[in-house]
């Protein structure tokens, strides 16, 4: 009999994926607090679109060559960890401001206030304030306890997805998905530096990716020769797993372990065409849709990593999933 340790690979894609949810459905909670306001759509698009979606998108793009470039040089140059840790207070800091912004917002009441108004009020500054104590508070905690990485990325990740969601009207922020999805198999399958940053990131426990991982014990008959020598590479990873090398000094058995790992952006980018969705419509059968497709492209994403074994770009099977999703809504939609 072989297998592939496919009990813990599920085990561990399944504690990514309701992390991922946990970041789409909470980010569209605190998008309603934007949208429920009583504000015409019109009004809505002057205050937070003063540019064009081609302006927007050329933007981005600019951008995004401008960051895979610094990374490359830095990565190949100085291989800094320094770096990298930068990268994590910046975006923790960052992502999670606005998170903690739309939150006190919302329980105060000005978040109208920081969406549409360009003047700054005293409630707009204490809420400012206090989401900035917040996102301090959140790094020194996670500095402190590393086992809070997760919870880091998942707040992190729901502001930057909510951030661009709000600001971009449906149509760029699909765009801009497809634009993302070619970068992120650039930068995995041929540039590499993504694959580069994830490793450093799962070796630093830095919170710009989430992670879950399983492990078990069984016999060496269960096993390919193959899949032992597979297995060998993460046996300094099951050493939190005390029980299982319990397991293995008494019955002789071969540890394997099952590490899932996503990254922030893997996240983050959904939720900003859900949030696109929803403003689009101003209900959440869109956002749904979206959701739901995103959902089956990472799951397709693991059964391609199941099969493979090897590092791979998330965002272009989620986009093909959005893709798939939208399409048969609409065709339902038309009959």
């Amino acid at each position: 009999m072989k297998i592939n340790a496919n009990p813990l690979e599920v085990r561990s894609d399944l504690r990514i994926m309701i992390m991922f949810l946990i970041v789409q459905f909470f980010g569209l909670l605190l998008a309603t607090s934007v949208y429920s306001i009583n504000v015409p759509i019109s009004a809505y698009t002057q205050a937070v679109q003063p540019v064009s979606s081609v302006q927007v998108i050329v933007f981005y793009i600019i951008g995004i060559i401008l960051f895979a470039a610094l990374i490359l040089f830095i990565l190949r140059k100085y291989h800094s960890g320094r770096f990298m840790i930068l990268m994590e207070t910046i975006a923790i800091f960052g992502g999670s401001f606005i998170t903690f912004l739309f939150i006190v917002g919302s329980l105060t009441g000005s978040v109208e206030q920081i969406i549409f108004q360009n003047t700054l009020s005293l409630q707009m500054s204490i809420d400012y304030l206090l989401a900035a104590i917040f996102a301090v508070t959140l790094i020194v905690l996670k500095n402190k306890r590393q086992n809070l990485r997760n919870v880091a990325s998942i707040i992190a990740s729901i502001g930057i997805g909510l951030y661009i969601g709000v600001y971009l009207t449906f149509t760029t922020v699909l765009i801009f998905m497809a634009i993302l999805a070619v970068y992120d198999y650039i930068a995995v399958f041929i540039t590499k530096h993504m694959v580069a940053m994830g490793n450093a990131a799962i070796q630093m426990n830095l919170a710009l990716i989430v992670g879950a991982s399983d492990a078990g014990a069984f016999p060496h008959s269960y096993f390919t020769k193959a899949q032992i020598k597979s297995f060998e590479k993460h046996k300094p990873l099951l050493e939190r797993y005390k029980s299982v090398f319990n397991k293995i000094d008494r019955k002789r058995l071969i540890p394997v372990i099952a590490p899932r790992a996503l990254g922030n952006g893997d996240m983050a980018v959904p939720l900003m065409v859900a949030v696109g969705a929803y403003k689009a419509y101003l209900n959440f059968t869109g956002s749904l849709v979206v959701v739901a497709g995103a959902t089956f492209g990472l799951a397709l994403t693991f059964m391609i990593l199941s099969k493979y074994k090897r590092a791979l770009p998330a965002i272009p099977p989620l986009f093909l999933g959005i893709l798939l999703a939208l399409g048969v809504y609409t065709i339902i939609m038309a009959l």
